[in-house]
Formats: structure tokens, sequence, C-alpha cells
């Protein structure tokens, strides 16, 4: 349906849709785009959502409520402290 590589420029203002399905999302906030992913690539880079999101539109194809669907996602997090 959709596959966000999220690597675009800082600057950026859409997360472009790599699937070629041409559902393309906004970026929401203050992301920090251009980061360095888990391999240190700068042809390969992230975005840091601690300042923002992204805004999916609505779409019928991309209702899953009552439907089976798959995420993917590699998420970087940071250690919780004991208080």
């Amino acid at each position: 349906m959709a596959y966000y590589r999220l690597g675009e420029a800082p600057g950026a203002t859409v997360a472009a849709d790599s699937s070629g399905n041409g559902k393309n999302v906004t970026y929401e906030g203050s992301p920090i785009l251009g980061v360095n992913g888990l391999i240190t690539d700068p042809a390969n880079t992230t975005v840091s959502f601690i300042n923002g999101d992204v805004v999916v539109p609505d779409a019928p194809d991309l209702d899953f409520v009552d439907a089976p669907f798959t995420i993917e996602a590699w998420i970087y997090g940071t250690p919780l402290v004991n208080g």
C-alpha cells in the first residue's frame, strides 16, 4: 500500500511514498530530517520524531479497521531511568 523510507533531506515537508502508489505524507511540527541511522551513510538517513510527526491523509485503501495488516519499523529509543 505505502512505503515511507523517511530519508528526505533537511527542510523537506513531504515524506515520499516509495511504493509507487503516490500516498505521500506531510511532516508536521519540527521533526529532524537527515539524521544518521543504524548504518552511518550520508545517502541513507532517517528522521527523529522527538519534535514532530507525519500526517497520513485519509484514504479508503489505508483503512485497516477489521482488516489484517503489517507494519514494520526500525526504532531507536532512549533508556528509561528509574527514579
